[in-house]
């Protein structure tokens, strides 16, 4: 029976375009991450590069909107004209507060949906295409179905919790590849901020709640999700090159660190060692003193959040050679020797 269920995981795998290598190159015990599941896969060489309980089912949140978006670009015009109904503006939180009876383009609502993360613009796209939620929801899970995501189910357009609806971090990356066929979406997702127009000329400013396209020195496009029930979620696609890497973080409750720290390793594995040595030799509290103390010296090391990242290494390599010291990217007593001048 283990055999059965084995060869049936590795032919999925093959069909859908993610294959298993014989090893990863990490897992749980050698990459420590707080979420509960988690995923890294490269596109370019086809191998995961971390998996940890990739195919335990867990509530999605808002990631459920990515699918949301696709199944809308797959029924509606963009510029179709999409009322907002009693329900859509009764929606829980997160939401754009929309207000019974507007009118918005399907192409602001999706705005709404992928950078804001409303719940109510979803529910009214999902109307718009389907009379229900219910409905809509089918469709969704027929959609993902056709990519091989064969252990998700939803329920509703938001991801707002309810009995029954769930999916993998597996699955999820399977959407983020299919996703990422979507012109719209991949363009959407870039976008930090857009501002869609009321009926009565006020604006609705949106902000992408992705992060990373102002904290990280590589592209990441995605889309965050949080429910009580889901925890912190992350699920995006991360380009550096010609690499591209599917991510997906579940259920964490450090989420943007969990991701960094993927992110780091899989965009830059040549360099995780020189990272792990500098996390070990100073703390959180000591690093994000080296980088105010780098940013002094004119060396950008991103955010100054203590977290010694592919930036902050960046900005170290810059700093010795600005100053005429060994090339290493380790902040060791010469380095740091020189720093202290600039702390």
């Amino acid at each position: 029976m283990k055999k059965i269920i084995t060869y049936y995981l590795t032919l999925q795998l093959i069909c859908a375009g993610f294959i298993y290598p014989t090893h990863c190159y990490a897992r749980s015990g050698s990459l420590r991450l707080v979420a509960r599941s988690a995923f890294l896969y490269d596109l370019q060489s086809g191998k995961v590069i971390y998996s940890k309980n990739i195919n335990v089912k867990r509530a999605p949140a808002s990631l459920t909107k990515i699918v949301t978006a696709m199944v809308v670009l797959d029924h509606l015009d963009l510029q179709r004209k999409v009322r907002v109904s009693r329900k859509a503006s009764h929606v829980q939180p997160t939401k754009v507060y929309l207000t019974r009876g507007e009118y918005y383009t399907a192409q602001d609502l999706l705005y709404a949906v992928l950078l804001n993360s409303g719940n109510d613009a979803a529910v009214c796209l999902a109307e718009a295409v389907a009379g229900s939620e219910g409905e809509f929801a089918t469709i969704m899970n027929k959609k993902v179905r056709s990519f091989g995501a064969y252990n998700t189910r939803f329920i509703n357009a938001s991801g707002l919790p309810g009995e029954g609806q769930y999916s993998t971090a597996y699955d999820l990356a399977l959407v983020m590849k299919e996703a990422m066929r979507y012109p719209f979406i991949r363009k959407a997702m870039r976008e930090k901020i857009y501002t869609i127009h009321r009926p009565n000329g006020r604006k609705i400013r949106l902000r992408n709640h992705n992060k990373l396209l102002w904290r990280y020195s590589k592209r990441v496009v995605g889309k965050t999700g949080y429910t009580r029930a889901a925890g912190r979620c992350f699920l995006g696609m991360a380009t550096h090159g010609k690499k591209q890497m599917i991510i997906c973080v579940l259920n964490s409750k450090t989420m943007w660190s969990d991701v960094r720290r993927l992110l780091d390793y899989g965009l830059g594995r040549d360099n995780y060692q020189i990272i792990k040595i500098n996390r070990k030799l100073h703390d959180n509290h000591k690093i994000k003193k080296i980088q105010s103390a780098l940013k002094r010296a004119r060396c950008d090391p991103g955010s100054i959040d203590g977290i010694f990242g592919i930036k902050t290494l960046e900005a170290v390599i810059q700093f010795q050679r600005l100053y005429g010291l060994s090339v290493d990217g380790i902040i060791g007593q010469q380095t740091f020797s020189k720093l202290h001048q600039f702390m």
